[in-house]
């Protein structure tokens, strides 16, 4: 849908909120990654981030936010092995950089492929300008099942 349907260089925000993890092949050889996915159906694989890139303009960012940390560090993994093969693109070309956000905004993290994990919930550096709960949040509550985990992207300039 984006690549038919978004112009280039014309989208200044994207948020994912809660996607659908993939069911991975754990078994031997698998590797880390979208593409080792046994889902068809999966939306965040190496495809997405590359159209996603087009259509975001210079500057643009991406935030997705996840109660799943193994995911968004399987994300994480992705856009680092992505941005591993541009090589020697010019740094205006390359794909979707991390963002390091300010102090006290997402921390603790870590950094999977040099792609920044946050931990907790996403703030104004974030695009998110109010906190607020979901819908499924409660149910979460009852299994004090509530941490949640980012990524932020942003297009380079």
């Amino acid at each position: 849908m984006l690549a038919e349907h978004v112009a280039p260089c014309s989208v200044a925000h994207v948020f994912v909120n809660f996607p659908e993890p993939p069911h991975r092949a754990l078994g031997r050889g698998a590797g880390i990654g979208v593409e080792s996915t046994t889902n068809a159906l999966a939306m965040l694989t190496p495809s997405f981030f590359r159209t996603l890139h087009a259509v975001l303009a210079p500057g643009g960012m991406l935030t997705i936010l996840s109660d799943n940390r193994d995911y968004v560090r399987l994300l994480a993994a992705t856009v680092g092995a992505l941005r591993e093969r541009e090589g020697g693109a010019p740094a205006s070309a390359r794909l979707l950089l991390s963002v390091a956000l300010p102090e006290g905004e997402g921390a603790p993290r870590e950094a999977v492929e040099g792609v920044h994990v946050y931990a907790g919930m996403p703030g104004p550096s974030a695009g998110h300008a109010v906190q607020s709960k979901s819908y499924f949040d409660r149910f979460w509550e009852h299994g004090q099942h509530t941490g949640r985990h980012y990524l932020v992207l942003r297009r380079p300039t």
